[in-house]
């Protein structure tokens, strides 16, 4: 990964190429990905746990890939079986000032 400046001055890694192929279809056209990242959600940690010892929540927890553009933050649904990286269809948008975080916790690093 290359580091390149932001707005603010600071370094922060280039986006992984392959969603960024990936989620342009889902984008304005013209949109410079500058971020995306895949997240899951499930409704509590005890759903991680499960799925991860025997994957019997696999079906109650979603997959998502977030895209970070200059003017706004895009949610996309993915497949389960891509785990995230797999964008299917714009699920929502958000203005760019929107704060996602804090991160805390076992999975928050």
């Amino acid at each position: 990964m290359t580091d390149r400046l932001d707005e603010t001055g600071r370094r922060g890694p280039e986006p992984r190429p392959d969603l960024v192929q990936r989620a342009a279809p889902f984008l304005p056209a013209g949109s410079e990905i500058r971020q995306a990242f895949i997240c899951q959600s499930a409704p509590n940690f005890g759903f991680f746990v499960i799925t991860y010892l025997t994957g019997l929540t696999m079906l109650t927890n979603t997959y998502r890939c977030v895209v970070v553009t200059k003017d706004a933050i895009y949610v996309l649904d993915s497949s389960k079986m891509s785990g995230g990286a797999n964008p299917q269809r714009l699920a929502g948008t958000m203005p760019r000032d929107t704060r996602l975080g804090p991160v805390t916790g076992r999975w928050g690093k």
